[in-house]
C-alpha cells in the first residue's frame, strides 16, 4: 500500500456525509481505487452494513475483491479466525 500511495497525490470522490459529519469517499491514486487495492491484497474488510450506500458498480467490485481474497486466503484471510474490527467483543478474546 505504501508503494501505491505514499507521497503521491490522491483524489477523493466523496458521495456522502456520515452521521458524524465526515465525508465518505472513494480515494484514488493515479487512477487506482485505494480501498479496492486494499481488498484485493486482503488488507481490509468490506463493511457490508453500509454496502447499500456505495455506488452499485463499486459495491459489486468491492464484494468480488473481498471474496477473491477470502477464497485465496491472502492477507487477513490467511488467519483461520480473522476478527472484524467492528466486532469489539471478539477482538478482546484474541
Amino acid at each position: 500500500m505504501a508503494e501505491l500511495s505514499f507521497d503521491k497525490q490522491a483524489k477523493a470522490d466523496c458521495y456522502k456525509i456520515d452521521r458524524y459529519k465526515r465525508l465518505v469517499c472513494t480515494v484514488y491514486v493515479n487512477g487506482t481505487d485505494v480501498g479496492l487495492a486494499q481488498l484485493d491484497a486482503g488488507l481490509a474488510w468490506w463493511y457490508r452494513k453500509y454496502a447499500n450506500e456505495q455506488p452499485s458498480l463499486e459495491r459489486l467490485t468491492y464484494e468480488m475483491a473481498e471474496t477473491k481474497a477470502f477464497v485465496d486466503r491472502i492477507g487477513l484471510w490467511s488467519d483461520p479466525h480473522p476478527v472484524p474490527p467492528w466486532n469489539s467483543d471478539a477482538s478482546s478474546e484474541h
